[in-house]
């Protein structure tokens, strides 16, 4: 969740749902898919260079393959349990983020793994409206209804 001191810039907003396996992932936003990873992870690249990465899918939707265009409310996967602790439990991971230039990198000398850092943006939930948006803060639970007050949530182990 955001905030947590031993967060990245690239993880120190991503936020993490709990929620039942087999529970359909949806879009958040519409994009493009630009990559697919066997290990459950599908990142959207949106129309303002922003990547959402959602992790620790169980499986990708039929038919979604790098390049295909989403929008706002398309099925991109399902929640995958993780059988060993809770097999009706799956965790899912959203992270919306950019690359950002390292103030110190020589433009010769900027590539996909050096001269960038990945930095993720607080993410703001909007539940009936666009006059009931929110920045979702540390240890905030959404519901289908409301984004509640900060209050302590289980921890569990990160995959």
């Amino acid at each position: 969740m955001a905030g947590k001191t031993n967060s990245t810039p690239f993880n120190r907003y991503s936020v993490i749902f709990s929620v039942p396996a087999g529970t359909p992932v949806l879009a958040a936003r519409k994009g493009e898919v630009v990559q697919i990873k066997g290990n459950g992870r599908i990142d959207i690249f949106h129309d303002d260079s922003t990547i959402a990465t959602y992790s620790q899918l169980g499986t990708v939707a039929d038919g979604l393959f790098a390049g295909k265009a989403v929008t706002t409310g398309n099925v991109i996967g399902m929640a995958g349990a993780d059988a060993a602790e809770n097999p009706k439990e799956a965790f899912v991971q959203l992270t919306v983020w950019r690359p950002e230039p390292l103030p110190n990198a020589s433009l010769k000398a900027i590539s996909a793994s050096s001269g960038f850092e990945f930095v993720s943006f607080p993410l703001i939930f909007c539940i009936t409206g666009p006059n009931d948006c929110r920045v979702l803060t540390q240890d905030q639970w959404v519901s289908k209804n409301k984004v509640t007050e900060t209050r302590k949530q289980a921890k569990h182990k990160t995959r």
